[in-house]
């Protein structure tokens, strides 16, 4: 870390990893998850997969998603203020009913998105709701996410 004219910067080694330390990144990285689980349940909708293999499939994902938030991918890099111990701990107080105390918390974070996202699915084939509705809801919802775990929240 640097300073100049009291402006603190983080000097990153010159590599290939994926930096997640701007909302524009993670809302990307939501982005594609939430894509992924959609695209898995929308199988099980169709009645062309089953839970059987659907179910496993969304918890991969979580595990996959997990381990790149809680710094444990080697293709990203987190930011020093998304360290896994806070941001964890953040996680944590965010969803306490979601993210128990012996569970993953970036595993459990990306199981509750999960869940949302199997919500809103279930409520666009109830027709309840219309895809752009489901769309704005979970655009809210990856926003805030982002922003809460770049600190800006």
């Amino acid at each position: 870390m640097t300073s100049t004219d009291g402006n603190l910067t983080v000097d990153f080694p010159d590599d290939d990893k994926l930096y997640l330390g701007s909302v524009v990144a993670l809302r990307t990285l939501l982005e594609g998850y939430v894509h992924r689980v959609m695209a898995a349940y929308d199988e099980y909708l169709h009645g062309r997969e089953g839970a059987d293999v659907v179910l496993p499939k969304i918890e991969a994902l979580a595990r996959e998603y997990g381990d790149i938030i809680m710094g444990r991918n080697r293709h990203y890099r987190i930011a020093p203020w998304q360290e896994r111990h806070r941001l964890g701990a953040r996680l944590r107080y965010w969803y306490p009913e979601e993210i128990g105390r012996d569970d993953d918390p970036g595993e459990g974070y990306f199981r509750s998105l999960a869940a949302q996202c199997i919500a809103a699915a279930q409520e666009m084939a109830g027709g309840s709701m219309t895809d752009e509705e489901a769309g704005a809801e979970l655009g809210e919802i990856l926003q805030d996410n982002a922003e809460r775990m770049v600190g800006l929240a």
